[in-house]
């Protein structure tokens, strides 16, 4: 081999390597590209899962947030509920309590008032009102008159007229004369009353005159007609009466005499001074027939 051709088999062999190295070269600098791309990659990829569990934390705590918002919006709910109802039951309680209270006026107005009469036991006697006539709880009344006082008074006043002047109308055409002994039977539809019984007492200067014997023919009349329950108005001016009631009408009649009705202070225009007769041995009350 001559010395030209073996210098040029060197240039070719120092070539070669050249091209080798820079092959080599280009293949590290691949690598290296190729890595740097990859880690790239792979930064981007933790920064994407990053922002990926950035954005479930946030869409955690904003749904936290609301279910938070949602329990309190409903504790405030159920609160106003429970307020509303606590003020419902409040506005429930007070009516009642008004109601209760209206209906225990209402009955004190319509009950019956016990009048203070001085006489010993209870007290029959009640005032003479249109809510207690309304009201009787009787199935009997009897009522007393005098044949000289006009118009009725008390008890009988009142009674006639719920009863729309049928008592008046009697006394007028002569059918009732309040006549000493007269004694009249008439049908009632004033609440559970079914008759009354009015009884003839005479004049009014009269009143006392054998006082003890009317109250015991009233009380034998009643009892032959088997009154069970009666209300009493006695014959006006009432008030020189009162005195007999308790021992002439209360002990024989017991249980059976319901009420008194008070006598009419309007009708009281002349006292009778005269003593009031004594009263005899009370006697048992005899059998209803």
């Amino acid at each position: 081999m001559s010395k030209s051709d073996g210098k040029r088999a060197d240039d070719v062999a120092a070539r070669k390597a050249d091209e080798k190295k820079a092959d080599e070269k280009k293949a590290d600098e691949k690598k290296a590209d190729e890595k740097k791309a990859d880690e790239k990659k792979a930064d981007e990829k933790k920064a994407d899962e990053k922002k990926a569990d950035e954005k479930k934390a946030d869409e955690k705590k904003a749904d936290e947030k609301k279910a938070d918002e949602k329990k309190a919006d409903e504790k405030k709910a159920d609160e106003k509920k429970a307020d509303e109802k606590k003020a419902d039951e409040k506005k429930a309680d007070e009516k009642k309590a008004d109601e209760k209270k209206a209906d225990e006026k209402k009955a004190e107005t319509q009950a019956p008032r016990k009048a203070d009469t001085g006489l010993p036991g209870k007290s029959l006697f009640v005032d003479a009102t249109l809510h207690v006539i309304d009201a009787l709880d009787v199935e009997t009344i009897a009522i007393g008159l005098c044949s000289d006082v006009r118009p009725l008074g008390g008890g009988a006043g009142y009674l006639d007229w719920r009863m729309c002047g049928r008592l008046s109308g009697y006394l007028r055409t002569g059918a009732i004369t309040g006549a000493a002994g007269e004694k009249v039977l008439l049908p009632c539809g004033i609440a559970a009353a079914k008759r009354i019984l009015v009884f003839g007492w005479g004049t009014k200067a009269s009143l006392l005159d054998n006082a003890t014997a009317r109250f015991a023919w009233m009380v034998d009349v009643l009892n032959r007609a088997g009154a069970q329950r009666v209300a009493v108005a006695l014959p006006e001016p009432a008030g020189i009466l009162v005195g007999l009631v308790d021992a002439h009408l209360r002990v024989p009649m017991g249980d059976r005499l319901a009420m008194v009705f008070v006598p009419d202070p309007l009708m009281a225009d002349a006292k009778d001074t005269r003593p009031i007769p004594a009263a005899p041995r009370a006697a048992s009350p005899p059998a209803a027939s």
